[in-house]
């Protein structure tokens, strides 16, 4: 899975955190060859971090999901 920003957006109030089967190449440093290479992700997808943005010591925090796929099938998440 390759993380991109731009697959996180809002509309009409909501966040969208959007997956695509897509091929993604970058070049970046391979530190076990010690060179710049070319890497491949056949996944794309977004993220979102709340680390030290979002604390609370209690309550209750509740989401609403819609998730792709039929509902008797494991393994999305």
């Amino acid at each position: 899975m390759f993380y991109n920003h731009t697959q996180v957006t809002t509309k009409g109030g909501y966040l969208h955190i959007n997956t695509s089967s897509e091929t993604t190449e970058w070049k970046g440093f391979n530190p076990y060859k010690r060179k710049y290479d070319i890497f491949h992700k056949d996944f794309k997808g977004g993220m979102i971090q709340s680390w030290n943005k979002f604390c609370f010591s209690g309550g209750v925090v509740e989401i609403s999901v819609r998730l792709p796929g039929q509902w008797d099938v494991g393994g999305l998440w």
